[in-house]
């Protein structure tokens, strides 16, 4: 790769409040990045980064998402299982195997974003 290349792609996601994402994805697993700024902050797990902008509109959020890879989505989603998304405003969807080859489920925040999360799903 050359300097003038990519080496990153890093959603920007929308929030209602930047204090409530942060908690939110925290309990996903992801650390604050530095100071969050009151329109703006940046969170990292296992070498994906967030970052997220303050917006009061939940119609833009509910547009809005983003696609993980992960090497184990049951072990992920077992993990976000526990992890209380429900009391802090979220919703887990169950994994499943899509028609285009993925396992594949969903988390959305409290701001409405939706990640997906996925793997190969196993051929029988």
């Amino acid at each position: 790769m050359t300097l003038a290349g990519v080496s990153a792609t890093i959603p920007i996601l929308p929030a209602r409040d930047i204090a409530e994402a942060v908690a939110f994805y925290a309990r996903l697993g992801f650390a604050l990045m530095g100071d969050p700024y009151p329109d703006y902050a940046l969170v990292r797990r296992d070498g994906c980064e967030i970052h997220f902008w303050r917006c009061a509109d939940r119609a833009i959020a509910e547009q809005c998402s983003a696609y993980l890879r992960s090497g184990d989505v049951d072990a992920l989603h077992a993990e976000f299982a526990k992890a209380g998304l429900a009391e802090a405003g979220g919703r887990l969807s169950r994994p499943t195997d899509r028609p285009w080859g993925m396992r594949e489920f969903e988390v959305w925040d409290p701001s409405g974003c939706l990640l997906r999360i996925g793997c190969p799903a196993k051929r029988a």
